[in-house]
């Protein structure tokens, strides 16, 4: 072989190194020896909620992980609560936090804790990196007789705190747009509601369940698992048809309802009508591209190991289900990276 074709064989192969040195750089995972340690703070919403449960759980499996990324769980303000610090809070430009999809249409028409000040384009502002749940949520009763939101006129009901979207702020919204039926609401918390409820203090209270998007898996919140430890015979509270007309006209975004078959939820009898959620783990669209293609990597690695910490990890325990829901323009650039590199279709 000549020495001039031994030159160009030398020149192929030293370009082919450099472009396999280059893509390495972009697309491999920083291994723990070569990245500053980074402990992130990670706000998920109030005692007893599946985004406090699940964090705690995310917290354990991120340490024993050998990854340079660690979490620092603590409870957040709630959906709404969370996604406006976001927004608003310089500080909150750096850590992860939990919301639920309502929460992009009460920011961009001003409502909750926005204080009748809309934001434009929110959708590119809070960018998603995975759920923590798929939540299916309604209302549940002591009483036989209260059979859909129609039955709920003067009645008092226990919900979640204001700043948790799907405990508190969507039941009150719903409330509110129906003005005939003189629904009192109390705004407690998940297991206070309950409690509430089963001391006889509030007629219904808010009830929610982590499923997969099909129910073949379905985990209880605490607030469920306080209800069924009664021993207590409780009703699931159906949405009607004309229930939901009133909230497609006032809120649309409310209107995200589904059906789901009898017998999925624990003594559910009949089918049940109940609002929807995909609800995230989030950051701010400038949040460090490392981090959150980081926090993705492990959680698409280990998200088969979360129902060994907390029952409700199982609706997100796998892959396809921490997307769900979700368009790519939704995902964070590093979150979206990683899906990618994994084999992940976003749908």
């Amino acid at each position: 072989m000549t020495l001039h074709k031994w030159s160009r064989i030398s020149v192929c192969l030293f370009v082919l190194m450099l472009l396999a040195t280059i893509g390495g750089c972009k697309t491999q995972p920083v291994s723990p020896g070569t990245h500053e340690p980074v402990k992130l703070t990670l706000f998920s919403s109030a005692f007893g909620s599946i985004a406090y449960s699940l964090g705690s759980g995310m917290e354990t499996i991120f340490a024993k992980s050998g990854s340079w990324l660690t979490l620092s769980h603590a409870e957040g303000l709630g959906g709404t609560g969370n996604v406006n610090k976001i927004l608003t809070d310089p500080q909150w430009k750096s850590v992860v936090a939990m919301l639920c999809n309502w929460d992009y249409p009460m920011a961009e028409i001003g409502l909750g804790p926005f204080e009748g000040k809309p934001v434009p384009d929110v959708q590119d502002k809070v960018k998603v990196l995975a759920n923590y749940t798929i939540a299916t949520q309604g209302f549940v009763t002591l009483n036989p007789n209260i059979k859909n939101e129609q039955d709920l006129k003067d009645k008092r009901v226990g919900v979640g705190r204001i700043s948790q979207s799907g405990w508190g702020m969507v039941p009150k919204m719903a409330a509110d747009a129906w003005p005939e039926l003189n629904i009192k609401i109390d705004l407690l918390g998940p297991t206070e509601a309950v409690a509430a409820m089963l001391d006889g203090k509030v007629d219904v209270a808010m009830g929610m369940f982590s499923n997969s998007p099909d129910y073949s898996v379905v985990a209880n919140t605490g607030a469920i698992n306080d209800l069924l430890a009664s021993k207590r015979d409780f009703y699931y509270v159906t949405f009607s048809t004309k229930g939901i007309d009133v909230l497609e006209k006032k809120y649309p975004f409310l209107a995200s309802v589904e059906k789901v078959p009898a017998g999925k939820f624990p003594g559910q009898k009949e089918d049940l009508v109940w609002w929807v959620g995909y609800c995230p783990w989030c950051v701010d669209s400038s949040f460090p591209e490392d981090q959150a293609y980081e926090f993705t990597r492990l959680l698409i690695k280990h998200c088969g190991e979360l129902p060994e910490y907390h029952a409700l990890g199982k609706a997100v325990a796998t892959p396809e289900a921490l997307v769900y829901g979700w368009k790519e323009s939704n995902f964070h650039p590093g979150a979206l990276r990683a899906y990618k590199e994994a084999g992940v279709k976003i749908k």
